[in-house]
């Protein structure tokens, strides 16, 4: 990735989080190198990685007023995703509700 691309991944993010005035640090930006960063009460994590030959960085924050996740491309294309789920429920009385729920819950981290 170029050193234009690591910039504009790290112009979205800091747009992102405007209000908390944070960055990636850059030695993890230019090693893509996972970490994590504390912002207001709460911590965000962030990889790196690829998709269909392009580099992103996605990150998953985690904070008392509410959990966020997204992804930006190396072009600065941002993608907000789903939350992650912290628990799963199931109904004891319906036979395999369990395996099926727990199944479910574990596939949602499936491509982290």
């Amino acid at each position: 990735m170029e050193k234009k691309s690591l910039e504009l991944i790290q112009d979205t993010f800091t747009k992102e989080f405007e209000q908390f005035k944070i960055k990636i640090p850059e030695e993890n930006l230019l090693e893509r190198k996972s970490g994590s960063i504390p912002y207001g009460s709460g911590r965000i994590m962030f990889v790196f990685g690829v998709d269909e030959g392009t580099e992103f960085m996605e990150y998953y924050g985690h904070h008392r007023m509410g959990d966020c996740r997204g992804r930006i491309y190396e072009d600065g294309k941002f993608v907000s995703l789903p939350e992650l789920p912290s628990f799963f429920g199931y109904d004891p009385k319906i036979p395999g509700d369990k395996e099926k729920k727990e199944k479910e819950y574990h596939s949602a981290f499936a491509h982290i």
